[in-house]
């Protein structure tokens, strides 16, 4: 996702009626029950520049996120970064929140469990 995109790279795919700035998401899937490759694959097949951005047809990304099957569900996980987020994997819509708006811990616990016991499982398949 490139945010704030300026008008000269939206005019390329929206033509001369495009907003001053918009968000400019690339989108690569694969069809229903297939797989893009692994995950090493997949993020060697990113291109980095000096900044540690992507690029992908002459424009610089902000970031790039990959869903990822993790604990039995697709988890968006961050490939690269701008920031911190590279690496994350987000469990926004899998937490509850309490009155205060904010995540409970028996929520944060029960994803951080799933999400451990599955990279547990996968790796120690992996050594057999």
């Amino acid at each position: 996702m490139k945010r704030n995109a300026s008008k000269d790279i939206t005019d390329r795919y929206l033509g001369k009626e495009a907003p001053e700035s918009v968000n400019f998401e690339v989108r690569l899937s694969a069809r229903r029950n297939k797989t893009l490759g692994s995950f090493g694959d997949l993020t060697k097949s990113l291109t980095k520049n000096a900044a540690g951005v992507v690029l992908h047809d002459g424009i610089a990304f902000n970031e790039a996120v990959a869903e990822v099957q993790i604990g039995g569900r697709y988890r968006s996980v961050g490939v690269f970064g701008s920031d911190a987020e590279a690496g994350v994997i987000d469990v926004t819509g899998a937490v509850k929140k309490g009155r205060n708006g904010h995540p409970t811990f028996k929520s944060l616990r029960e994803q951080a469990d799933e999400i451990l016991t599955d990279f547990h499982t996968v790796l120690a398949s992996k050594k057999t």
